[in-house]
């Protein structure tokens, strides 16, 4: 009985999931890789710089969380909040270009007053 619930539940939050990322397909799309960004570029920072652990070690959860990490979490962070700030200040940038091109369009086609007389 209580495998029957668990995969009835996977199938509700798959489906409820499914249903969130067609209609905010644009927000998560800008959020995953506004965060993908930011940790791949610490990430191959952190090689030359040092004080990041192995991914490995992060799951085996055997890290110290010292001052180092720290850091490097607030700046992925930052990274991460400035790059949904200029994607979503880029999309805007982009949807009024498109609303201005289809208001040129539609007033190009409408008749003038002359035109009616």
């Amino acid at each position: 009985m209580s495998q029957a619930i668990f995969y009835l539940v996977d199938a509700v939050c798959g489906l409820i999931g499914g249903l969130l990322a067609m209609w905010l397909y644009k927000d998560i799309l800008i959020i995953s890789t506004s965060f993908i960004g930011s940790y791949l570029m610490i990430r191959s920072l952190s090689v030359y710089i040092g004080g990041f652990p192995d991914e490995m070690e992060l799951i085996s959860g055997a890290v110290y969380w010292d001052a180092s990490m720290l850091v490097y979490m607030i700046v992925i962070g930052l990274l991460t909040a400035s790059g949904i700030y200029v994607q979503y200040k880029h999309k805007k940038q982009m949807e009024d270009e498109e609303n201005e091109a289809n208001t040129q369009n539609i007033a190009k086609n409408l008749p003038t007053e002359v035109e009616k007389l």
